[in-house]
């Protein structure tokens, strides 16, 4: 047990210092991803090994706890009568919609920064594109284990926290994880955490919080273009040429000056 908690402890001490860094050296990060050719690649592969070695650390910590099981932790069929399925079809359609709507903007050749927070993430060619999906499952998957999943459930067994509690602070511990992503994305993140916290807790399961996380992840990534597509102009028009006079033996005279 005691190693239980002092895993927990590490897992809440990184997540602070990766939020105190995101804060800190935004402006930095932002300009390294767009520094080389394969500098996103390489970031989104640091982000998957960091996250799979996030969810290793966690799953010690489900070891080391004979009071958690998987069950615990929401492994196991979700158990809303059916409303929790039909909030996340309604959800995930919302979010296929707003995808669809930001990619027609983008096609109007409404600037990136416009229309998307965080733009500088988002894969443009088709290598990127491909580790962008296994991006997306990541996050889905280990984030949902993490936040709603492990720490939801060390908050309410480990330490005797009321489940409305332990919820509310897993939520801004994952807030704080996307810091890295600027202030203006903040807001689009605390409400898409609120939506995986209310799948999770009407469903008592992790698998409609990692489905509708993974799609969202999967919209935001390859729907929505990075760079707008450049507006057609209209040719120029040729310069109007003057009527001949259709009199015979009648010459046009230039104006006098004023």
């Amino acid at each position: 047990m005691v190693i239980a908690h002092v895993l927990v402890g590490a897992l809440l001490t990184y997540q602070l210092v990766s939020a105190g860094l995101g804060i800190r050296f935004a402006d930095r990060f932002r300009r390294g991803l767009v520094a080389g050719p394969r500098s996103r690649i390489r970031f989104y592969v640091h982000g998957i090994v960091l996250s799979w070695a996030t969810a290793a650390v966690a799953y010690v910590v489900v070891l080391a706890s004979p009071g958690l099981s998987p069950a615990d932790l929401g492994w196991r069929w979700p158990r809303g009568d059916g409303l929790d399925w039909l909030a996340t079809a309604a959800f995930l359609i919302m979010v296929a919609i707003g995808g669809l709507r930001v990619r027609w903007t983008h096609a109007g050749g409404t600037p990136a920064s416009r229309a998307v927070t965080a733009a500088y993430l988002l894969p443009r060619t088709a290598g990127e594109r491909w580790v962008a999906v296994l991006v997306a499952l990541t996050a889905g998957v280990n984030e949902e284990y993490l936040y709603r999943g492990l720490l939801t459930a060390a908050g309410t067994r480990l330490y005797g926290l009321p489940l409305s509690v332990s919820a509310l602070v897993v939520l801004v511990l994952f807030v704080a994880a996307h810091t890295y992503q600027g202030w203006r994305a903040l807001p689009g993140i605390l409400v898409l955490g609120c939506v995986f916290t209310g799948l999770f807790l009407i469903s008592g399961s992790l698998l409609l919080p990692v489905i509708a996380h993974v799609v969202v992840d999967l919209v935001g990534l390859l729907v929505v273009p990075a760079v707008p597509r450049p507006r057609e102009q209209a040719p120029d028009p040729e310069p109007a040429r003057p009527e001949p006079d259709p009199r015979p033996g009648v010459r046009l005279r230039p104006a006098a000056p004023n």
